[in-house]
């Protein structure tokens, strides 16, 4: 029987999702492991049957780990799925998928460069010239700032003074942010 993992978060949001998918697991008898990060703790070494630590004690490794960290994961919840990978633990989605959604403009880049329909997108930093917004992007557009998740710092600006303002907003709160701008 193979066993899976679930890589979570502790967010009481992301329960329900989790409760549903160890009694899906217990109904097809499936050995099923909900794992937070911090539950785990990497070595590097060439014993790499032994360098992943649950509960601090060495532990049989999952055939396959379902991350499901959400838009808040970060260094250590990749490190963990990158150390499963290296051991060659199928991971869904990997760490590259998960570091690649991260990053908005990197996510347009790739479906842009396999032909997937995407509204032009442009990344940009303070202070952006209209011009050039309105002769490349036009109004309205969206802007968005480059991090971000469900919607958070997503702007519709559809005048110019709007967009102007909204520049001039973000800018005062780092003059080295950047921002992209989307039809």
């Amino acid at each position: 029987m193979s066993k899976f993992w679930m890589l979570a978060n502790r967010l009481t949001s992301q329960m329900y999702e989790r409760d549903r998918f160890i009694k899906v697991a217990e109904d097809m008898g499936i050995n099923f492991t909900v794992v937070f990060a911090d539950e785990v703790d990497l070595l590097v070494s060439r014993d790499d049957r032994r360098s992943i630590r649950y509960r601090g004690e060495a532990t049989e490794l999952p055939d396959v780990c379902l991350a499901r960290t959400g838009s808040s994961t970060g260094f250590y919840n990749l490190s963990v799925l990158r150390q499963l990978e290296r051991l060659h633990v199928l991971t869904l989605p990997n760490s590259t998928a998960i570091e690649s959604s991260k990053d908005k403009f990197y996510s347009n880049q790739i479906l842009a460069q396999a032909g997937l329909p995407i509204p032009k997108t442009m990344l940009a930093r303070f202070p952006v010239s209209q011009d050039l917004v309105e002769k490349q992007i036009g109004l309205p557009c969206v802007i968005k700032v480059v991090t971000g998740s469900h919607g958070a710092g997503v702007y519709l600006c559809e005048t110019l003074k709007q967009f102007l303002d909204l520049q001039e907003l973000i800018s005062s709160l780092d003059s080295k942010n950047s921002m992209i701008i989307q039809e």
